[in-house]
C-alpha cells in the first residue's frame, strides 16, 4: 500500500488562500547559535504568506478562553519554516497588528496544510 501524498492539498490550500485571502506578514523571534560570540542570539524572522480572516461563533466562545475581541486566521502553511507560534505578530493590510495566542495545525500524516490561529 502506498502512502498518500498530501503536497497537492498544501498547494491547493495556498492557491485558494492567495486567490480569496489577504497577504499576511508573520514576525517571530527565534534563537540561533552564533559561532562568533559562542552563545545563542535572538534573531527576528519575517515570513510572508496568505490568510483568510474568520470570526468565532457564539458556541466556540462559550466557556472557553476565546475573548470577544479575538479573531481566527486561517494561514497557508506552504513556505513557512518555522511555523507560527504563540507570541508571534501577524500583520495584514488595513488591520492593526495581532498577537498569536494559539496555533493549531491542520495536518494529516505529518503534512501541515493550514494553520488555524487565534489572534488577539
Amino acid at each position: 500500500m502506498s502512502e498518500f501524498d498530501y503536497s497537492r492539498f498544501v498547494r491547493l490550500g495556498t492557491q485558494y488562500l492567495r486567490k480569496y485571502g489577504v497577504p499576511v506578514t508573520l514576525r517571530s523571534r527565534t534563537e540561533t547559535y552564533s559561532t562568533e560570540t559562542m552563545s545563542t542570539v535572538k534573531v527576528d524572522v519575517v515570513q510572508y504568506t496568505y490568510g483568510v480572516w474568520d470570526d468565532y461563533t457564539v458556541t466556540e466562545r462559550a466557556n472557553t478562553l476565546i475573548r470577544l475581541e479575538d479573531r481566527r486566521l486561517w494561514l497557508a502553511a506552504e513556505g513557512l519554516n518555522p511555523g507560527p507560534d504563540a507570541g508571534d505578530i501577524i500583520e495584514t493590510p488595513g488591520n492593526k497588528p495581532y498577537t498569536v495566542v494559539r496555533v493549531s495545525a491542520i495536518q494529516p500524516a505529518e503534512t501541515v496544510i493550514l494553520y488555524d490561529l487565534q489572534v488577539r
